[in-house]
């Protein structure tokens, strides 16, 4: 199954279906990496309930190595302290609800975020979610998993795994000591479903069909996430 981030729309533009809108960015001088790119195309309008738009947006993957290549037609080697990765960001967006799901990688949507935030160019304005993970007991009966961060000054985080986490003295011994509960897996419908403190849904389980997976997420965050949103 893929993994999913919610988040709020605040501002979202217009884009008919096959349109598509690009960030604005500035020229470079030769020799310096160019302005990372963003665009955002418009798939579908009716696409198992969503809105489908495909974000390709590039990240600065910083890397040292050696690039190879010709200049004047002339064999030249250079230092190479990164380059640019193009990643695809699947946007499935619910208008009339106010919210949306990008679906990638935590790191590429994190910088996509990022690049909202520091340009409006695109007209989109999203608004990241926190989870109250100590309130999910009152909605499912177990816990199989759960990640706490800054467990200590010496332990920077640690994970529990077992058939009935939530009632596990030491689970509660945990959020007692001010560890912060960063993400929990559930199982929820036959499938072992972990939900993170910002939003994010995802299983190491096999759901292929898209439709399958967006019915579950929307299902999930009808019965589950909608409580916990703070």
């Amino acid at each position: 199954m893929n993994t999913y981030r919610l988040v709020n729309i605040l501002k979202f533009p217009s884009i008919h279906t096959g349109q598509e809108r690009h960030k604005n960015y500035n020229l470079t001088l030769p020799g310096f990496t160019e302005e990372k790119q963003t665009s955002i195309r418009n798939i579908a309008t009716a696409y198992h309930g969503f809105e489908y738009y495909e974000i390709e947006h590039e990240m600065l993957i910083k890397d040292k190595g050696l690039a190879f290549g010709f200049v004047d037609n002339q064999p030249v080697k250079m230092e190479l302290n990164g380059y640019k990765k193009t990643f695809t960001v699947k946007m499935y967006c619910n208008p009339e609800e106010g919210y949306a799901y990008l679906c990638e990688s935590s790191n590429v949507i994190k910088d996509l975020l990022r690049t909202f935030k520091k340009d409006s160019s695109l007209g989109i304005e999203l608004k990241e979610i926190e989870l109250d993970l100590n309130q999910l007991h009152k909605h499912t009966e177990q816990y199989t998993g759960a990640w706490f961060k800054g467990v200590s000054s010496r332990v920077s985080s640690s994970a529990l795994f077992g058939a009935d986490l939530k009632n596990e003295p030491l689970f509660e011994q945990l959020k007692n000591d001010g560890a912060d509960l960063s993400s929990i897996t559930i199982p929820y419908k036959g499938m072992q479903i972990q939900m993170s403190k910002n939003g994010g849904i995802s299983s190491h389980q096999n759901l292929k069909d898209v439709k399958n997976q967006l019915a579950l997420i929307k299902q999930i965050k009808e019965e589950i996430l909608n409580h916990l949103i703070e």
